[in-house]
């Protein structure tokens, strides 16, 4: 979008996915990638990240022009690891198991010389920032703060419980349906959005009631107690 706008281009509000991409692929190296994306198995959530280091490594092998597939070593991976540092410190560990991914698949395509093995160690785990949890207080504090009096409140308090009780992520408990609420067995079922799979939880009795609070009117609601 900034390129069309300082080289006098008109604005769009969609661009084909191809130019999301900085270097681009000549096609023998743009066909590999793409047959591997295709070999992946993972999350469709997960394939564009693993795609997007896919093609940097098929561009850095580009820019060396190995042609032949079976004359990358220990060192070519090595080199584009370095490559890759810069862009990823944080996370060598995906750099590392897209480069695995990636030797399985050219070796499934014929090209037996390819390492059997990355690396003679392991690399130690990211460094994730740990929040600390609020306290029984804070909770009582956050919970107190909506007015229930009004629907926005009982929507709101519906929300705050429930993310408070079952840990599910915002866009989880954003996208929940009626149809996902099983009352009788007091579970909710809904399809998670990070990973794509089908999720099964304990609707405990102060989420149900919020919940009813918040959508049935008073002669529907479930005989229940916060």
């Amino acid at each position: 979008m900034l390129d069309d706008y300082y080289n006098g281009h008109p604005f769009r509000d969609k661009y084909p996915c191809v130019s999301r991409y900085k270097n681009q692929l000549q096609p023998f190296y743009q066909q590999l990638a793409e047959e591997f994306k295709e070999s992946l198995t993972v999350s469709k959530n997960t394939v564009p990240v693993i795609y997007s280091i896919a093609r940097d490594f098929f561009y850095f092998v580009q820019q060396l022009e190995l042609s032949d597939m079976n004359s990358i070593c220990h060192e070519t991976l090595y080199e584009f690891m370095m490559h890759e540092y810069q862009d990823h410190k944080g996370c060598m560990n995906n750099v590392i198991y897209v480069l695995r991914l990636i030797c399985l698949f050219l070796k499934g395509k014929g090209f037996q010389k390819l390492p059997e093995y990355l690396l003679p160690f392991s690399l130690p785990t990211s460094r994730k920032k740990v929040y600390p949890a609020f306290n029984t207080d804070d909770m009582k504090n956050i919970l107190s703060q909506p007015d229930k009096s009004t629907p926005s409140g009982k929507r709101d308090y519906a929300v705050l419980i429930l993310a408070s009780l079952t840990g599910m992520r915002a866009i989880d408990i954003g996208n929940l349906k009626l149809a996902d609420l099983y009352w009788k067995e007091m579970k909710i079922y809904f399809i998670q959005h990070k990973t794509g799979n089908g999720v099964s939880l304990p609707l405990e009795s102060k989420a149900a009631f919020a919940l009813s609070d918040y959508i049935l009117p008073k002669s529907c609601k479930p005989s229940m107690e916060p």
